[in-house]
């Protein structure tokens, strides 16, 4: 297909292109993909038929949706992938409470990755660590693991320990402070969740609700925010890209965290051939990024795709990000 079109906040269109190398395909004449931004517009569009396919990304279909989608539309098609994409929340530790290490590692010990993936994404997610899922090639071991609040769940002695902490920074009371809310559906959710765990050690939330991603970006690279909820900038699957943003000076540091530990140890690691020794120090560095809290994984999301029933052809990578291909696609009419 062959870019044609595109409105700002309104629509993309792409048309087929004649000069494609094979001369059968596309079998469609083009596709159109809106910008619908209220995630109850974006369902009854796909429920009305105005739409065809469900969005990648951000988005996707909650699990309630889903259920009432399959009821309503017989032949409906749902299949459910997995992202590159680690949700966190990031502080700024240049300025304002979260500038105090024991601010960042109260808040730390709050925080309950299970329980916002239960409530606010009906499931639909993976508990982990700065490089995402748990399990996986660079992830701390289950031992390591349990010993975070976050991962396991806080317990009332990690509770008493925040408030300690709080303490001990001189906010015994709390204190109020400004959340940048990406304007995409979901996040509300997230939010809600997350203002209730921290509400018990005192620290009341104000949403500041700022487009996304046009705004939201530029707001965190430069520092201008206290703190905000969203995805770790695309990166590959590999120790020297994933740890890159922590270290001292890179573009993508957004809470402005610079630790000669931390640099040291990414250097460290990308010098180590030795994979099981590699592995030791990216263990090593991991933990101290959990001490250091310039940021909270809060979980790796999956997301609910959804095609209606004359939709034919379409066959879902599994993961965000991979290929998608459109040109054997066609729509039964």
């Amino acid at each position: 297909f062959k870019f044609s079109v595109r409105e700002e906040d309104v629509k993309i269109e792409f048309v087929r292109n004649d000069d494609y190398y094979n001369k059968d395909l596309p079998y469609l004449d083009g596709h159109r993909w809106l910008v619908i931004r209220e995630a109850a517009t974006q369902f009854a569009a796909l429920r009305t038929g105005r739409v065809n396919f469900t969005g990648f990304g951000t988005r996707g279909l909650s699990k309630s949706e889903v259920d009432i989608f399959l009821q309503r539309v017989p032949g409906g098609k749902i299949s459910l992938y997995g992202t590159t994409t680690i949700q966190f929340l990031w502080l700024n530790t240049r300025a304002g409470p979260f500038k105090d290490v024991r601010v960042r590692q109260a808040v730390s010990r709050v925080i309950n990755q299970q329980e916002i993936i239960d409530i606010a994404h009906e499931g639909a997610g993976f508990k982990g660590d700065f490089t995402g899922s748990a399990g996986l090639t660079w992830s701390l071991p289950e031992e390591a693991l349990k010993t975070i609040p976050a991962y396991r769940g806080p317990a009332d002695a990690d509770i008493a320990e925040a408030k300690r902490l709080m303490a001990q920074a001189g906010y015994a009371d709390g204190f109020r402070a400004e959340w940048l809310l990406p304007d995409v559906a979901g996040y509300e959710f997230r939010l809600a969740v997350l203002s209730k765990s921290l509400a018990k050690i005192g620290i009341t939330v104000t949403a500041k609700v700022t487009r996304y991603p046009v705004e939201w970006v530029p707001a965190l690279r430069e520092g201008r925010f206290t703190w905000a909820e969203g995805p770790v900038p695309d990166v590959y699957y590999e120790p020297n890209a994933l740890f890159a943003l922590w270290t001292t000076g890179s573009v993508n540091n957004w809470p402005g965290l610079s630790d000669t530990q931390v640099d040291e140890l990414y250097r460290k690691q990308g010098l180590t051939v030795d994979p099981v020794e590699r592995k030791k120090v990216v263990d090593q560095l991991q933990m101290r990024l959990w001490e250091l809290v310039p940021a909270i994984p809060i979980y790796n999301p999956m997301f609910y795709h959804a095609t209606l029933p004359e939709v034919r052809g379409w066959t879902h990578p599994g993961i965000l990000r991979d290929n998608f291909w459109y040109e054997k696609v066609w729509i039964a009419q």
